[in-house]
């Protein structure tokens, strides 16, 4: 094996000796560094080394074309110090090589996830890890124990900029939840790089309670078409927004009255129990028409159909197609919020109070019809088992052993109190409040 100086001028003229397939040049003052040289006219800087077993291993560093004798040099100095250390840099590029990217992660944590969440938990990480966020996306692809701390800053950064502080704490969690998986179940090897990053903001317990006048001026600019429905039916019956965002008609039976009894499924409740929840016809009023999938079949979704939108998440990850979570039910909270606010704002002026400020959130709506109805003088137990909220006495000891009254016929009666309320704030009749929610829904 030849041994040379190798220098910056005399590298372009080392080639494969004639007759051979293969020749290496050695540089003389690094033993284990070398230039390769085929007759194919291939070149690449390589170290040659021992592990502490003895095995020969090599490790490429890449083309002279490309990377600098001075490059190289630094380099290989620094893997073989490694090899001092008893380290084995080849096998670890081999490691590497073979180690599963973000993408794959994501797509085996979404599986094991799948039957372990309940749909509201498991339909949010899924839009966490699918390409919700934009510049997540440039993770994906790469191998995930390459994905460094200063990688998660830079993308919390950047989703707190865009989507909010708030949505930035909820996507590091789901992050690092997801590593901590891949670890535990050896998926990976090394550590978490979120665990070594702040949370974008502290999150406080919010108390906003929207006044009289503003759940009024809610109602008359929450527009046309889905998003105005659901922010309706929030402001009449308290729910959370993904269980009115989710309704589906299967759910609802409907009474010769007018009214209605929607019934949610265990499956589909923050609290995991079964909700029955009486709409009014006034809320039946503000439901839009049934919608229709083809010359028999009706949508049973309200606001959406099919359910398959999670699955092709999972499928779209391993495939490396973009992936939309919730494509096929509504999602446009925040450009629908941002629009209802700037309606808001446009209404400035035209009215004796001012508008709501723009931090108000649609959860606001359910804080609020709950110390209304307590304002109104309904019993808490009520009020709690209208918005299905389990704390207080009546979940505690005996009473939450045995006490399985959901108080359906008290709750129809709150919610009949709370939309007349309403109706008196709107400034209208009760008649003409249904009317103007059925010309809503002929939109």
């Amino acid at each position: 094996m030849p041994t040379t100086v190798l220098t910056k001028d005399n590298v372009n003229t080392l080639a494969c000796a004639e007759g051979s397939t293969e020749t290496t040049w050695w540089a003389h003052d690094m033993p284990g560094f070398g230039l390769r040289c085929r007759a194919s006219g291939e070149r690449r800087w390589f170290v040659q080394y021992r592990t502490a077993s003895g095995e020969t291993r090599k490790n490429t560093l890449g083309d002279p074309e490309t990377m600098t004798l001075a490059r190289a040099r630094l380099q290989a100095r620094s893997l073989l110090a490694d090899v001092t250390r008893g380290g084995d840099p080849a096998a670890e590029n081999g490691r590497l090589r073979d180690s599963i990217t973000v993408i794959e992660l994501a797509a085996a944590y979404l599986e094991h996830q799948q039957k372990r969440l309940r749909p509201r938990s498991y339909a949010e990480i899924s839009r966490h890890l699918g390409d919700f966020y934009r510049p997540f996306k440039k993770l994906q692809v790469r191998k995930a124990v390459t994905i460094t701390a200063r990688d998660i800053v830079q993308l919390l950064e950047h989703v707190a900029a865009e989507n909010g502080p708030v949505a930035a704490n909820r996507l590091r969690a789901t992050l690092s939840a997801m590593w901590v998986w891949g670890l535990k179940s050896q998926r990976l090897a090394g550590t978490n790089p979120v665990a070594s990053t702040f949370k974008p903001a502290k999150e406080v317990s919010r108390d906003r309670i929207l006044t009289d006048h503003e759940l009024a001026l809610i109602w008359r600019y929450a527009g046309r078409g889905a998003y105005g429905t659901i922010v309706r039916l929030l402001l009449l019956t308290g729910q959370r927004r993904e269980e009115v965002a989710g309704i589906r008609w299967s759910e609802i039976v409907k009474h010769p009255d007018g009214s209605a009894l929607w019934t949610l499924p265990a499956s589909r409740t923050k609290s995991g129990l079964a909700h029955e929840v009486p709409l009014v016809p006034t809320a039946v009023a503000v439901l839009p028409a049934q919608r229709t999938e083809g010359p028999e079949h009706v949508r049973d979704l309200v606001f959406g159909g099919g359910q398959g939108a999670t699955r092709r998440v999972v499928e779209g990850l391993k495939s490396g197609r973009s992936v939309k979570p919730g494509e096929d039910s509504f999602g446009a909270w925040s450009r629908s919020k941002a629009r209802l606010d700037a309606r808001l704002a446009r209404a400035n002026g035209k009215h004796d109070h001012p508008v709501p400020p723009p931090r108000w959130t649609l959860h606001d709506l359910r804080r609020t019809f709950v110390t209304g109805l307590n304002n109104l003088g309904e019993a808490p137990h009520i009020v709690e088992a209208a918005v299905n909220h389990v704390s207080g006495v009546t979940t505690a000891g005996v009473a939450g052993t045995y006490n399985r009254s959901r108080y359906t016929p008290q709750v129809r009666t709150a919610m009949e109190t709370w939309t007349n309320h309403v109706a008196v704030q709107i400034g209208k009749g009760q008649q003409e409040l249904n009317n103007m929610s059925s010309q809503t829904n002929s939109h």
